[in-house]
């Protein structure tokens, strides 16, 4: 039960510590770090205890249960279908960017070594890799993932080593808190493993244990985050907001940035293996939920459950390779707030109104739910406005 608590926090963690992360310091940048520190803190709680919500419901269910049969038995089957597009756009948006990322990587590697490689090239083959991969089963991915944490890990601590040396604290303390109102979807989808609740459900059958890695699946990315934003905004010159803005509206990805604007090499080398690993994992996470989701409501062969998974989001950044951070702040507002949160939320309200004897994983009652609720209407109002 250890190591599946072990490997459950892992694999939740890995799935938040994705592409979401990498928009951060260019969406963020604007505000700066202590409003986004007190947004990080915003949005940990918020999907930590809509993870808590999503969690106490299906165990209500049996272990076969999914979000979707969930939202159709407690709010009937337009809940159903409202669930079921919001959860695709926002996963399809989501392996899209993530494939838009991996292969922005792969091609710059191949330039660094002498090759050249088209983007639709390198897309193509990411996805290639990523199905094959998703054909050989969930057993196969753990073992995957755990190999990449491993590299998160490594280069994660080397831009901390590298980058501590070459920040600018002076600009660490500009800020702007109004620019900070719209910078929360994005942090909301950096806390987006709910899509793999159902599925650790029955691989963690412990209520007590299953918390426990929603916790530390949450809290450990928290953590993470809140060092990559110190080290990253206090290598961002404030002279170069222009140049920043425009490489923003490009959709270039943060390694790109810094081999722009800094002199380090070591420290742009650091942040792209750090990239690698955090786009795969996520990428892993999300595939893996769909998969399991579409098995449980299509009778599918598992090469055609792979295909249903990747070939829309590599047709959408095929199409729209500029769409990195488009994909992820739309994502955050209209996909996850809604899909991780208002439903879960509306979930467990109406499974504690059919029985109120079952004790809930998270406490507060109504007044909890309210509050949560009133959040996440008023990111989706934010999104709307900006």
């Amino acid at each position: 039960m250890k190591n599946r608590l072990f490997g459950t926090t892992l694999f939740l963690s890995g799935c938040c510590i994705g592409a979401g992360m990498l928009g951060m310091p260019l969406i963020t940048y604007q505000a700066g770090f202590y409003p986004s520190l007190v947004l990080f803190i915003l949005s940990f709680l918020f999907m930590t205890a809509t993870g808590f919500l999503l969690a106490e419901t299906s165990f209500r269910f049996d272990e076969k249960t999914s979000l979707l049969m969930m939202s159709e038995q407690l709010l009937g089957k337009p809940a159903k279908w409202i669930t079921c597009a919001l959860f695709l756009f926002l996963m399809y948006a989501l392996i899209a960017a993530y494939t838009i990322g991996a292969a922005d990587i792969i091609q710059n590697t191949a330039q660094a070594l002498g090759f050249e490689l088209s983007s639709g090239t390198a897309m193509f083959l990411v996805t290639v890799v990523f199905a094959a991969a998703l054909y050989l089963g969930t057993s196969f991915m753990d073992i995957f993932n755990r190999i990449l944490m491993v590299g998160l890990g490594v280069g994660y601590l080397a831009i901390i080593t590298i980058g501590s040396s070459s920040i600018d604290t002076g600009f660490l303390a500009e800020h702007d808190w109004s620019a900070s109102l719209y910078i929360a979807p994005i942090m909301i989808i950096a806390f987006g493993y709910h899509n793999l609740i159902p599925s650790m459900r029955s691989f963690l059958p412990s209520r007590r244990k299953l918390a426990e890695a929603l916790l530390l699946g949450a809290l450990i990315p928290l953590l993470i985050y809140l060092v990559w934003e110190f080290i990253l905004l206090g290598l961002l010159p404030l002279n170069q907001k222009e140049s920043i803005n425009s490489m923003i509206k490009e959709g270039v990805m943060i390694g790109d940035v810094l081999k722009r604007l800094t002199q380090n090499g070591l420290i742009v080398l650091a942040v792209q293996i750090f990239t690698f690993c955090a786009i795969t994992t996520s990428y892993i996470g999300q595939s893996v939920s769909i998969i399991d989701l579409l098995g449980k409501h299509f009778k599918k062969n598992r090469l055609y459950l792979v295909c249903m998974t990747l070939l829309p989001p590599y047709l959408i950044a095929a199409y729209y390779p500029d769409i990195f951070l488009k994909a992820l702040s739309s994502a955050g507002a209209y996909g996850a707030v809604i899909v991780f949160g208002i439903i879960p939320i509306l979930m467990a309200y109406k499974a504690r109104r059919r029985d109120p004897s079952a004790s809930p994983l998270l406490p507060g009652g109504n007044i909890i739910l309210g509050l949560l609720l009133l959040f996440a209407v008023f990111v989706i109002i934010l999104e709307v406005i900006h």
